[in-house]
């Protein structure tokens, strides 16, 4: 199942039609109809078969041709999952990327303006929906509970149908990283456990076969015991998702400086035993105020980690999380790949080893 998938990607993943809304979006983008791609409004952009054209390089992209990975594929998650912002990382960097992580709310529109625009340029999005409706959680037992013709039940199948719409490319995760602070409101382990059930449920009798399902928490959910309480299943998860991060010394804490092959070890292990694939739907680092070239140092053993045979055969995909102090909280800790000057040279070397 890791790679059969990636086909799909050639040609992009819907052939729908989209036009991006830049005045809504505040954004330069445009797609272009006869193609379906991209299309910066300035010179220099790069083609989504991940190349800059430096010979003309007033070229427009031109249709996703991905191949198809035996390693990692690499992701990025970027503010609002702009699409504009997504054009720009791959500009600077000369790659494309085959993954983008998306964020939606139970009563959010999907996929909106800038999703569309990703989807129609053949890109793979890895959508997270969280319960909250009005900035009020959704109790996961009541979803779990919702029975056919109560409203709760219909928005479940909405979301269903509107995920199956765009296809098997389609990353997907109800409530990531149930576990923490966030979530709390939403219920319990066993409140969770079922409503995953029944989310995965309703997907596949919407059609979602081919929908992939990842089942994500936080990396230390998997070094502390808590990932096997709210783990769903086996039959009910395609993918176990990670979220990895080097946090050093931002948040206040005093935690030391870990490489990712480290951060690794006990997510592997956990998807190892139950003969699935992981994933990394979010990673990142923060810097090292004392040290300016750590986190690209970092960033350089995370390619060499990511690109060895023996892990990047179990892991499904890696999407760098370059949204810095989410939410205005924590603004000590910079995850954006241009922190520094090094970090940024060390970033577009991680990504052209990832997507070589």
């Amino acid at each position: 199942m890791r790679r059969a998938l990636a086909a799909a990607l050639v040609g992009g993943l819907l052939a729908s039609a989209c036009v991006s809304d830049a005045e809504q979006s505040g954004s330069s983008l445009d797609v272009d109809p006869t193609t379906s791609t991209l299309v910066s409004d300035g010179v220099g952009t790069t083609g989504v078969d991940g190349g800059l054209d430096d010979e003309n390089p007033d070229d427009e992209p031109t249709p996703s041709t991905f191949p198809v990975r035996d390693g990692v594929l690499l992701g990025v998650a970027v503010p609002e999952g702009r699409a504009a912002l997504v054009r720009d990382l791959e500009v600077e960097t000369g790659v494309s990327f085959p993954v983008i992580r998306v964020f939606a709310r139970w009563d959010s529109a999907f996929p909106n303006p800038d999703q569309q625009a990703l989807l129609d340029a053949g890109r793979r999005l890895h959508l997270s929906v969280r319960p909250v409706a009005s900035g009020q959680p959704i109790l996961w037992r009541d979803i779990a509970d919702a029975q056919p013709g109560d409203p709760l039940h219909d928005e479940l199948v909405a979301w269903a149908d509107r995920m199956v719409a765009v296809g098997p490319g389609l990353y997907v995760t109800i409530n990531h990283e149930p576990e923490t602070n966030e979530s709390a409101a939403n219920g319990n382990a066993e409140d969770y456990v079922a409503m995953w059930r029944t989310f995965v449920e309703v997907l596949r009798a919407q059609g979602g076969d081919d929908i992939t399902v990842v089942w994500t928490m936080t990396s230390g959910s998997f070094s502390d015991g808590r990932a096997d309480e709210w783990y769903p299943g086996d039959d009910v998860v395609d993918v176990i998702g990670a979220d990895v991060y080097n946090w050093y010394t931002c948040q206040g804490s005093d935690r030391s400086w870990v490489d990712l092959e480290s951060l690794l070890i006990d997510p592997l292990a956990f998807a190892r035993d139950r003969d699935k694939p992981l994933a990394l739907p979010e990673f990142g680092s923060s810097e090292d105020r004392n040290e300016p070239e750590r986190k690209a140092s970092w960033l350089r053993d995370a390619a060499a980690t990511l690109d060895r045979e023996d892990i990047a055969d179990d892991i499904e995909f890696a999407a760098w999380f370059n949204v810095t102090a989410p939410g205005g909280t924590w603004p000590e800790c910079v995850w954006s790949h241009d922190s520094t000057a090094a970090s940024a040279e060390a970033f577009a070397e991680f990504a052209q080893i990832l997507t070589r």
